[in-house]
């Protein structure tokens, strides 16, 4: 026999949070209730838990991406400062 909370946490992780807010706790764009109740769901679910795990990556990879482009663009601006005669 299930205790009441294995029993609230089989209902959690069998009505999946939507990927919008996988992708938002994922990012820490979620308010603090919303977080602990995903947090809960995601204890029991392997999907969603992979689902975050991709979310970050993807995150972390854009992050890295934008560091890139600041920097060249940057080195650009550099360029064109030597090039271009100053008033």
């Amino acid at each position: 026999m299930q205790s009441a909370h294995e029993e609230v946490r089989e209902k959690l992780t069998l009505v999946h949070p939507s990927e919008h807010a996988l992708e938002r706790y994922a990012t820490n764009e979620m308010g603090l209730q919303s977080r602990k109740r995903l947090k809960s769901h995601l204890e029991g679910c392997i999907n969603c838990r992979n689902s975050v795990a991709k979310s970050r990556e993807v995150a972390r990879r854009y992050r890295d991406l934008e560091r890139v482009a600041i920097t060249r663009a940057g080195a650009q601006c550099q360029r064109w400062s030597r090039v271009l005669p100053s008033h």
